[in-house]
């Protein structure tokens, strides 16, 4: 793939998370003044089993499959036909989970959006099949135009059946009919590309992919469900639909802070993958400047976004919504995690430690798992804010941990002590000064002056930081 190619769908894959997350987050913002907390509760359960479901029907083989047509795009229409078929059937025992969760797990006002979301099940089904063929054949373009156009539907639609207070049922209706869309659009661009003959089924492939599934759908399992079921559990155990909407509105805005760290790690992984191939000790080198700099530069964001946060929710979802501060607070710890927790898995991946990284997501989902079980019932939404929190932490300890046996780098060469100095010396400051501008200003001028002192970023580094993007990957290790 050229690096023309590689640039055109990593701005197409960036434009489409950045517009569907403004529609998304436009949309809640809303519901969430239009419809209240608890309704807002109701929007954010259904539609959060829709995103988590969206991503099991292929059983993660989603890879299998991209990669495979990667090597040969002639297969492309075994591929789609053989998982599609695998992918229905799943989605079939999914469907009928959809439907017995909302009946037993929820009240009657949610029994019809349920049976609802049961359906869009089979269309994403061919969906993910679909998409996961184009990225194999590198057509990025053509999904992020696809998933742009049924953001927009879906949310002009929603939005005017807020207006009128529609139904909740009528909003999960209109997800179904975005994903019809969707499927449309892609059948149509597909038949460009593939001729269906009833030869394309290829029995002998399907069940290779049925093979090749309990691996990868432990993966998919653990990667999808950190950081991502507490809604769900809190909706299933927690205090009422009230305290969900409280949570939503925390966990809308941090969903949105995630996306930053994801971005940065698509855009250094190839460029880390083939240093880590070519020149290992350059390789630690670089990765510790850009860790440094990446977290150090994360970090008073992060504390200023905390501070800034009584001013922001109110002012997004409404005054009603205070009490979703303290729980966006913690959830800002989530990101810098995050974030951390993206550039230590560069090192796991680069090196081809996939056992590694099962083991990292296995352990967080067991920490995770226990967290909701035993924070929800007693702590609610502050329950879930803790236990996300603490997963994440686990989750870069854990990881912190195999990438020192890989690479051996270690906190004091990551600068992570100066930096949570200069953090602890920043919030300090801010603590005794009650001009919110003013705080957040001197807050950043005591934290620049700590960091230098304290030597945590160096214009060594900066330097270094420079070259590091101007290198040339296919020169020869030293």
């Amino acid at each position: 793939m050229n690096f023309r190619l590689a640039l055109k769908n990593l701005f197409s894959l960036s434009l489409m998370r950045i517009l569907t997350a403004v529609f998304s987050f436009a949309l809640f913002g809303l519901i969430a003044r239009s419809w209240g907390p608890e309704r807002l509760g109701e929007y954010s359960t259904v539609f959060t089993y829709f995103i988590f479901l969206m991503q099991f029907p292929l059983l993660g083989l989603h890879i299998i499959v991209a990669r495979d047509i990667a090597a040969c795009h002639d297969n492309i229409g075994r591929y789609i036909v053989a998982s599609s078929a695998l992918s229905l059937s799943i989605s079939f025992i999914i469907a009928l989970m959809v439907v017995a969760i909302g009946l037993w797990g929820y009240g009657a006002p949610l029994h019809d959006a349920f049976f609802i979301l049961a359906l869009t099940c089979f269309p994403t089904a061919i969906i993910v099949s679909i998409e996961s063929a184009l990225i194999g054949r590198e057509k990025m373009t053509l999904i992020s135009k696809v998933n742009i156009i049924e953001s927009i539907i879906r949310t002009g639609l929603s939005a005017v059946l807020i207006a009128i207070d529609a139904p909740l049922a009528s909003l999960v209706g209109v997800l179904l009919f975005g994903r019809l869309i969707a499927l449309a659009l892609y059948l149509i661009q597909v038949k460009k590309i593939v001729k269906w003959e009833a030869k394309l089924f290829d029995i002998s492939l399907l069940k290779t992919l049925v093979k090749q599934a309990p691996l990868f759908f432990g993966i998919l399992v653990f990667s999808a469900s950190i950081g991502k079921l507490d809604l769900i559990f809190l909706s299933l155990w927690g205090e009422g639909m009230h305290d969900v909407g409280i949570y939503s509105a925390a966990f809308k805005i941090y969903e949105v802070g995630v996306m930053v760290p994801a971005m940065i790690s698509v855009v250094l992984f190839p460029i880390f993958s083939r240093l880590y191939a070519h020149n290992r000790h350059e390789f630690t080198q670089q990765f510790s400047i850009i860790t440094r700099i990446v977290s150090g530069i994360g970090l008073p964001f992060t504390i200023a976004t905390c501070v800034f946060s009584p001013i922001l929710l109110p002012l997004i979802f409404g005054a009603q919504y205070a009490e979703s501060v303290f729980l966006f607070q913690l959830l800002c710890g989530a990101i810098f995690c995050t974030a951390l927790d993206q550039l230590l898995s560069i090192v796991l991946l680069a090196a081809k430690q996939e056992k590694l990284e099962l083991r990292v997501l296995a352990i967080t989902f067991v920490v995770y798992m226990v967290s909701l079980a035993y924070f929800i019932p007693y702590l609610g939404s502050l329950g879930a804010a803790l236990a996300t929190l603490i997963a994440l932490v686990m989750k870069v300890l854990v990881r912190y941990y195999y990438a020192r046996t890989i690479i051996g780098v270690t906190l004091v060469e990551l600068k992570i002590p100066p930096l949570l100095l200069a953090g602890a010396v920043m919030i300090f400051a801010q603590y005794w000064i009650s001009n919110l501008a003013l705080g957040i200003s001197i807050g950043f001028f005591v934290y620049i002056i700590a960091m230098v002192l304290l030597k945590g970023i160096t214009s060594d580094d900066l330097k270094q930081l420079s070259g590091f993007f101007d290198r040339d990957d296919n020169a020869p290790s030293k």
